[in-house]
């Protein structure tokens, strides 16, 4: 994810200094507080803590920042090349631990197959399990239709498979995931907003940049309950 050169000069998070917080514009501050003032620790009529407001606005920003990642993620798959698609689905399936996450588990067929299949996945080492996978790299917005799913289908028959994952960029026609409810084959549809939750969950074409933990008081602790 990148900040264009009006972003660069505002920080993503704000110091925390219990009232300005997390990437979101700083209001008026209230007026300092009565420093003499000491409200009773068990007052539960009290104001929530800046932990607690600190912890929504940080997920807020989590869920905007992870919404803008999505589709970045989708621009720049789409913007490769069918292959480059299909050798990613394969390194997602593999860090999700599909062939006990041995790349010798997995045969990248690709385009040379006639059969629309585009990599096989070993579960086993005799071969006895076996799924099928097909990727469409479609433009955003556009549709993967009941007939693309029903020659898929069509192929597993022939590798006498009944198990499948279809990747998209793209979505599922209505009529495609409603032909899917209806067969014997168990065939999994990996839509465009799926497929880029994946990658950002398993780390494929994503990192981690930073981690935030929130802190409150452990009450118990001071309270004459503790154990010696």
């Amino acid at each position: 994810m990148h900040m264009n050169g009006d972003d660069a000069s505002e920080p993503m998070f704000a110091p925390f200094d219990g009232r300005e917080h997390l990437g979101l514009p700083i209001m008026d501050r209230p007026p300092a507080p009565d420093t003499c003032a000491r409200p009773d620790p068990d007052d539960e009529s009290r104001p929530p803590s800046s932990t607690h407001i600190h912890a929504g606005k940080a997920a807020l920003l989590h869920m905007q920042a992870v919404a803008q990642l999505r589709d970045e993620l989708l621009a720049r798959v789409y913007a490769q090349s069918y292959t480059f698609f299909e050798k990613l689905v394969i390194d997602l399936l593999l860090a999700m631990g599909y062939a006990g996450g041995r790349p010798d588990g997995v045969r990248h067929l690709g385009r040379s197959h006639d059969g629309g299949i585009d990599a096989v996945i070993h579960q086993d080492a005799l071969g006895l399990d076996v799924i099928l996978l097909q990727a469409k790299r479609l433009r955003p917005g556009h549709c993967v239709s009941s007939t693309q799913v029903r020659e898929f289908v069509g192929s597993m028959e022939a590798w006498h498979s009944r198990k499948g994952i279809f990747f998209t960029t793209g979505h599922f026609t209505a009529s495609a995931q409603k032909f899917l409810r209806v067969i014997r084959h168990r065939v999994i549809m990996i839509d465009g907003k799926a497929l880029a939750d994946l990658m950002i969950h398993h780390n494929i074409g994503t990192e981690e940049e930073c981690n935030f933990v929130f802190k409150k008081l452990q009450r118990n602790y001071f309270s004459g309950t503790r154990q010696k």
